[in-house]
């Protein structure tokens, strides 16, 4: 028995979409396509498939279920596909990362894995919330449970930003080659099925964010709230995956300073689409 391969990949289950940048490219590119007549000229695809990406029927979800950004995002796609706009590449290495520039929009299938910080910070957060939890099997004492709440606090706060929501870190693996790293943070508003679907393989469409040189380095956390990073800021954040390592471990998984401070070559992008 043989199978046969469908003709054409229509159906999309969207994992990540940053529809604020998606509309508002379009709205330059397209001015007119936001114009009521011609909503019939839209494609009716993404009723369908905000029901399987997102788990909800459309208009459920205000704030998730807008048919209009899926319909949005594929006008946009089919704009930058006529016009040869997406980079590309067979092989991913520092050949192909040299030819980059900042501002390139690249599109590539991957395997997505969060980093190493925020696997940990989410142990953490997961661990304590269920010491606190008196039914849980992993309930503990008092005087425990309280310096355990207060460490996953500090350690989840590494992940927000001013507005109190969280942006995690991610690595984009092209499946032709891991090095030079791709990072990626995903901010939470714009995660569609939640996230119980993190890591796996997705095709990615991402814009070149910036391409670290030589003696540039660039951390994925913050401590501090000022515009750019302080030498103290730098120094402390240096000294975090040594003094985490130790209990990493314990976790199963390995940190090291690489995985916090980044250094050349590697490619920091902003994720625009992540989806099947």
């Amino acid at each position: 028995m043989t199978y046969t391969q469908p003709r054409a990949q229509l159906h999309r289950s969207f994992l990540y979409l940053d529809h604020d940048a998606v509309s508002n490219a379009l709205a330059m590119l397209k001015p007119d396509w936001a114009d009521p007549r011609s909503a019939a000229r839209r494609p009716a695809w993404p009723e369908r498939a905000i029901t399987r990406a997102g788990g909800a029927r459309p208009g459920t979800s205000p704030e998730r279920s807008d048919p209009l950004r899926f319909a949005a995002f594929d006008a946009w796609l089919r704009h930058l596909e006529d016009r040869h706009a997406f980079g590309s590449f067979d092989t991913w290495d520092e050949s192909a990362r040299d030819s980059l520039e900042v501002g390139h929009t690249l599109r590539f299938q991957a395997q997505t894995v969060l980093t190493p910080l925020v696997k940990v910070i989410g142990a953490m957060v997961s661990f304590a919330a269920n010491a606190e939890d008196p039914d849980s099997l992993l309930s503990q004492g008092t005087a425990s449970t309280a310096r355990l709440g207060t460490q996953a606090r500090k350690m989840e706060s590494l992940l927000r930003e001013a507005d109190g929501t969280r942006r995690l870190s991610m690595y984009l693996e092209p499946l032709s080659g891991s090095s030079p790293k791709i990072v990626t943070r995903i901010h939470e508003r714009y995660l569609v099925p939640g996230l119980n679907r993190l890591e796996g393989g997705y095709h990615v469409i991402v814009q070149v964010e910036s391409l670290l040189r030589h003696g540039e380095s660039e951390n994925i956390v913050r401590l501090m709230g000022s515009e750019a990073a302080t030498p103290i800021e730098i120094d402390a954040i240096a000294q975090l995956a040594s003094k985490l390592a130790g209990s990493t471990r314990k976790l199963g998984v390995e940190l090291t300073e690489g995985d916090i401070t980044f250094t050349y070559p590697t490619v920091f992008v902003q994720p625009i689409a992540i989806y099947r």
